[in-house]
């Protein structure tokens, strides 16, 4: 009889914490949903950035694509959890494969085409390619700028301070002086903690 207890507590035991791992798979799931979803609406933005002359636009090619990747977040997901249950099939697998295949020659031919047809936009429209303002971090964006003379190789280590200071004048729909922007410049380097470093004021 207690042999049977156990048995049946076990068995519960187990389909307890199934349902807490298939919660968890589902909140993972959705997150990279939101995640892709973020990514798609963020990129979709600068097509109204370049329509206004936004100073400056960063893009990343790869997001454009990022939505082919949910269906295999979501067929991953329900192959996790029926290994989890041993209830998975070869069937199941081969889904996962198909998928997976599927997905990421479609992310990528997706984000070869936009990442083209953009990067021609952003030229007919007067734009220039910043490549001081490019990071060596995987995933960033690449910055374009409405004039060259917004393309500072001095503000490489401010970037982002100066990026904020071309929203602010974007939200005031005007463009800054070449005086202006180099008062701005100026003070945002010498008040950087690169040029504190530089110039040992620390």
């Amino acid at each position: 009889m207690s042999d049977n207890s156990d048995i049946i507590h076990d068995e519960y035991s187990d389909k307890k914490r199934y349902k807490f791992l298939a919660i968890f798979l589902i909140f993972l799931c959705c997150l990279g949903i939101y995640g892709t979803f973020l990514g798609f609406i963020e990129e979709y933005g600068i097509l109204k950035q370049i329509h206004e002359k936004a100073i400056y636009i960063g893009h990343r090619s790869f997001a454009i694509g990022a939505f082919w990747v949910v269906p295999f977040l979501i067929v991953s997901c329900y192959l996790l959890y029926l290994r989890l249950v041993n209830k998975l099939t070869i069937q199941v697998q081969m889904w996962l494969v198909k998928t997976a295949g599927f997905g990421l020659v479609a992310w990528f031919l997706t984000c070869s085409v936009y990442g083209f047809w953009l990067d021609s936009h952003l030229r007919i429209n007067g734009y220039t390619h910043c490549y001081w303002y490019d990071s060596p971090a995987r995933g960033s964006p690449t910055i374009w700028v409405e004039s060259e003379r917004f393309c500072q190789k001095r503000a490489s280590n401010t970037r982002i301070e100066l990026f904020n200071y071309f929203d602010q004048q974007d939200a005031l729909n005007r463009k800054p002086t070449d005086k202006e922007l180099n008062a701005e410049i100026k003070n945002i380097v010498e008040n950087s903690i690169f040029y504190k470093y530089q110039n040992d004021l620390l």
